[in-house]
């Protein structure tokens, strides 16, 4: 079923990507989300926001966000009530 899917990065980096004309991540509705733990966020840039959600949640653990683009106004924008947690970041 479209829409359905989620993410997890563990141990990573999520550096320079260019979203000219879309968000770097996409989240879909809820139910759905995304889970990082351990990543560096930095560099990005393009679009309004680093990650778009029309209602997923976003779980951010030891997670640093720094350095994105000037262009990018949010971290997060929610299309739809949705959830965050962000434990041990920064």
């Amino acid at each position: 079923m479209a829409g359905t899917a989620n993410l997890l990065l563990w141990n990573g980096l999520f550096t320079n990507n260019d979203a000219a004309n879309a968000s770097a991540i996409q989240l879909g509705v809820a139910g759905t989300g995304a889970t990082l733990i351990n990543v560096h966020v930095a560099g990005n840039h393009g679009a309004p926001e680093v990650v778009r959600s029309s209602g997923a949640y976003l779980d951010l653990r030891y997670v640093t966000i720094a350095d994105n683009g000037s262009d990018d106004s949010a971290l997060i924008r929610f299309d739809a009530p949705g959830g965050l947690a962000a434990s041990n970041s920064i």
